[in-house]
């Protein structure tokens, strides 16, 4: 098996929790009293899971860890190492 970490920067993750806090407070919640950071990490992990899967890289499995500086870690497990490859390029 060959693992991949992917690294989101905390910026993308703030960026999407704007998006969220905007959607939300359109929807009439109060988006003050919510916190967002670990659904924004959630959000941005798994866009980069449906990136891999969308490009029909064979995927054994993809789990996210939110970072302390509000970044996210994506570790994916291939079984090939021209899966990792491929998926490596096509996250960078």
């Amino acid at each position: 098996m060959f693992e991949l970490n992917h690294i989101i920067d905390a910026s993308a993750v703030d960026a999407e929790e704007m998006k969220l806090r905007e959607v939300l407070a359109g929807a009439g919640y109060d988006v003050a009293k919510l916190t967002l950071t670990s659904l924004a990490q959630q959000a941005v992990a798994e866009r980069a899971k449906a990136k891999v899967v969308d490009l029909s890289i064979p995927l054994i499995a993809a789990m996210h860890e939110g970072g302390a500086d509000g970044s996210v870690q994506v570790r994916f497990v291939f079984k090939t190492d021209d899966a990792q490859s491929l998926a490596a390029m096509y996250l960078a």
